[in-house]
């Protein structure tokens, strides 16, 4: 596969045992995903009973893989044993740059005319009646 074709993820997963990880790395390896980052396993208590569990390990991890791709993992995290729970996401902080920017633009120049207080003069109805004739036509 090119290295372009592959978008960024991020996947946040509830599993049985810690022996599991190996589990699920080697799901998202086997579906064509390279793992950029893998966070630390701990142990949770849940909030409330997931298939009959009370605690579980909280694991993620950063991949890259092409999107048509995404479905097959999906499925096979879904039908494996002891996986409870995962979420797959577009991490926020890989989102396009350019993009935050010209929002943040944007931001700006909406302020501008709070910003800048030019002084208005009242119109007289002369001018008035001009604008709504140049509008008009």
């Amino acid at each position: 596969m090119e290295e372009e074709a592959k978008k960024a993820y991020e996947i946040a997963f509830l599993i049985r045992a810690e022996e599991a990880i190996s589990d699920v790395l080697g799901v998202l390896k086997h579906k064509g995903g390279e793992i950029d980052f893998e966070g630390a396993l701990r142990q949770i208590a849940l909030a409330y009973p997931v298939e009959k569990e009370t605690q579980a390990f909280l694991g993620h991890c950063h991949f890259r893989l092409a999107p048509e791709r995404l479905a097959p993992l999906s499925h096979a995290l879904r039908i494996h044993k002891q996986v409870l729970r995962f979420l797959v996401v577009t991490p926020p902080f890989l989102k396009n740059a350019a993009t935050v920017v010209s929002r943040q633009r944007q931001k700006i120049s909406l302020r501008e005319p709070f910003l800048q207080k030019k002084a208005v003069l009242p119109l007289s109805n002369e001018d008035i009646e001009k604008k709504i004739g140049e509008i008009l036509q």
